[in-house]
């Protein structure tokens, strides 16, 4: 492996390690989501599920903050993880919830990993 190959793939572990957003206990947390993922693509089959917390095994890890968006100043390895999207609405403690997911870089890539839980359904 090239040192710019070892160097990339470096610096993408430490930025999705420390791009975890609100990590705070999710006991006692409560939510009403909808979740949408089209898997092919927006023109293509949706998978819709409905998360309530507590309850579902996602509920676990949820937090408004691994749902943040990438702040628009952060380089992002330029990979792309194919053309899955997805849409998260509702509320999380009693705040509203509407974000979009997609897996167009590594920063998007490592944002869908931190969620797979509940992209999943599960």
């Amino acid at each position: 492996m090239s040192r710019f190959a070892l160097l990339a793939a470096c610096g993408l572990i430490v930025a999705a390690g420390g791009c975890g957003g609100d990590d705070s206990s999710s006991e006692g947390r409560t939510a009403d989501l909808v979740v949408t993922v089209w898997p092919q693509g927006p023109d293509r089959a949706a998978h819709k599920h409905h998360l309530t917390c507590p309850g579902g095994a996602a509920c676990r890890t949820l937090s408004a903050g691994r749902l943040r968006p990438v702040p628009p100043n952060v380089a992002c390895t330029e990979i792309y993880g194919g053309p899955a999207v997805a849409r998260v609405r509702g509320t999380i403690d009693g705040k509203p919830v509407d974000v979009r997911l997609n897996r167009t870089d590594g920063c998007e890539i490592a944002r869908w990993q931190r969620n797979a839980a509940l992209l999943r359904g599960g």
